[in-house]
């Protein structure tokens, strides 16, 4: 290692122990159980109300469609016929929505809850017959399947770098040659999530990453990146929609990407 990237990965674990310092930690729970119990809440909401907030919520829908772009963006800007596998899907709905452009969305989640409410979301959206479900964690993908695109958004930030490390090599290895592995995190040094642990107090097990750790991080991995950036998302989902979208016109250009809320690095998997 060299002096630059020690003294960078002393800095990025400096800003990590400042947040966790800062910010009260929840990880007394198992992961699992935790978002069981997350997504067993979303379900008795749509059974009572027909409200699925990553659709019907206007803002948050938004965030996902970003989401998608930067998906298609790193696919080479075009999904139609590819197969995209989101494994740690929660809701899945970003994937979901891809099926707009032609993609074929595979959902993995180690969570029943979450592949229960992605199912019922995927009825509501009328997706259902183009998508597959498969209840499985990253230790027991299926060995007899590659995909063009695999990816996670929310998921390698809730683990210890060597976890995440070998989460990006099972990833990899469901990933057809010349497809493309992406993850996506949270930047928790964006105004829009440091306001969110400031006004609730306290964070969860998240670890702060920048894009230069996710590479770093992808390269542990044997994986060499192709791209990284930011996805737009400067301001709250609660903010007016219309707002929202003059800020991504208008005034994201002169803002440094280091600010948006989230950020992803991708690679290109070598030819076999």
């Amino acid at each position: 290692m060299s002096v630059l990237d020690a003294l960078l990965v002393d800095g990025h674990a400096r800003i990590g122990r400042a947040i966790d310092a800062t910010f009260r930690v929840h990880t007394d729970k198992d992961e699992i159980e935790v978002w069981e119990a997350f997504w067993a809440a979303r379900i008795a909401q749509a059974q009572e109300n027909d409200y699925f907030y990553e659709h019907d919520h206007l803002g948050k829908r938004w965030l996902y469609e970003q989401v998608v772009e930067t998906v298609k963006a790193c696919a080479g800007g075009d999904l139609a016929g590819k197969s995209v596998a989101e494994i740690g899907c929660g809701s899945g709905y970003a994937t979901m929505r891809m099926a707009d452009h032609g993609a074929h969305p595979v959902l993995i989640d180690a969570s029943e809850n979450a592949i229960m409410y992605a199912q019922r979301l995927a009825a509501r959206l009328g997706v259902e017959e183009q998508t597959s479900f498969l209840r499985s964690d990253f230790s027991h993908l299926p060995k007899d399947v590659q995909f063009d695109v695999v990816f996670n958004s929310g998921v390698l930030e809730h683990y210890e770098m060597g976890e995440a490390c070998r989460m990006l090599r099972q990833m990899a290895a469901v990933t057809k040659p010349g497809g493309i592995i992406l993850a996506i995190v949270p930047n928790l040094l964006s105004p829009t999530l440091m306001w969110r642990m400031a006004s609730s107090g306290f964070k969860g097990s998240e670890r702060f990453y920048s894009r230069w750790l996710l590479k770093r991080l992808f390269r542990q991995a044997n994986l060499t990146p192709v791209g990284t950036g930011s996805v737009n998302a400067y301001l709250p989902v609660d903010t007016p929609l219309q707002l929202m979208k003059f800020f991504d016109r208008q005034l994201v250009r002169l803002i440094p990407s280091g600010l948006s809320a989230l950020v992803y690095c991708a690679a290109k998997k070598s030819g076999d």
